[in-house]
């Protein structure tokens, strides 16, 4: 099983909250394929027709409960203490919105709630099977009223890590949204300690990476995008990229060999970005039915491991 570490995100500032976030990476292991073990469907029960007929009863009323968590997940509901770190501001609006770095973050569970302190826009969603999320809401930011927000990332019970992006329905100046890098870690009802991060499994990331591609997710294919990858093309393009592509069923990634962590360019559109920390895996990939032999590139710049594309033409 592949452990891999964590890398920072090059060229942009990170406050000093989210470094304390980052623990010593653990050693690497060999990776082992995930195949889900059938699950035994039980015969339907025939009905006894001889018993004789029940007048029926009706039900006492309940009260209404949220929807539990899926079997295996623990609710998400609760507090979060963090960081917000502008990524991309291209119209320089980060001065006017005072967001600030660090904030006490709620969060509610039916389907998914994230509320926040003035000036941060409350938005609602949903909690995908996968722990990926997208939720939106509107509100006033910079003195501008009905600013649309949109914020896409990855939640489990013990953290979270999303794109908070301001303005992404082009109502702020120069019709430029602000995107910032949202990390955030539980505070536990109990008082107990949460674990520091760990690096993520890679067949753990590829069973869910590549259903998204087979069924076109662009919810987890967004929510899973490296940093460097929204600084260079911005959140529009990525996420009408993604919405733009038909499903693949044929998507497939077998694994060969896995090297890393290291340094790796990342270059697209003749701009060139170095990632410290990257995993160079070689693999076997089939996309539409055709089969070739890719090198791969995934990096861990928080609790979750990332992926690099191109999404088109780039902002700056």
């Amino acid at each position: 099983m592949l452990r891999p570490q964590i890398s920072g995100i090059t060229g942009r500032r990170m406050s000093a909250f989210a470094a304390l976030l980052l623990p010593a990476l653990l050693a690497c292991q060999c990776i082992s394929s995930l195949r889900p073990n059938p699950v035994p469907v039980e015969p339907p029960v025939a009905p006894d027709l001889e018993a004789p007929p029940q007048e029926e009863q009706p039900a006492p009323p309940q009260e209404e409960q949220p929807a539990p968590p899926s079997e295996g997940r623990r609710s998400v509901s609760g507090t979060y203490e963090s960081i917000f770190d502008w990524l991309l501001d291209l119209a320089e609006h980060f001065g006017f919105i005072g967001l600030p770095a660090a904030m006490d973050m709620d969060v509610r569970q039916s389907d998914i709630t994230f509320d926040g302190p003035d000036p941060f826009v409350d938005v609602v969603g949903v909690w995908n099977e996968n722990d990926s999320f997208e939720a939106t809401g509107s509100g006033r930011v910079a003195g501008f009223p009905d600013v649309t927000v949109r914020m896409v990332g990855m939640i489990t019970y013990e953290r979270y890590e999303a794109y908070y992006i301001m303005g992404a329905g082009g109502e702020l100046p120069q019709g430029q949204s602000i995107t910032f890098r949202a990390q955030g870690v539980r505070t536990p009802e109990d008082g107990t300690e949460i674990g520091p991060i760990v690096p993520e499994d890679l067949d753990a990331f590829l069973a869910a990476f590549v259903p998204a591609i087979q069924t076109r997710d662009p919810v987890l294919r967004f929510a899973r995008l490296n940093p460097e990858v929204i600084v260079r093309y911005g959140p529009e393009a990525c996420q009408a990229y993604f919405e733009s592509r038909e499903p693949d069923p044929t998507f497939a990634i077998v694994v060969t060999s896995v090297e890393g962590p290291g340094p790796w360019d990342y270059t697209t559109d003749e701009r060139t970005t170095t990632i410290e920390d990257a995993w160079t895996v070689q693999a076997s990939v089939t996309s539409v039915g055709e089969t070739a032999d890719r090198e791969l590139h995934f990096a861990q710049p928080g609790a979750f491991l990332t992926w690099f594309t191109d999404c088109g033409e780039p902002v700056q």
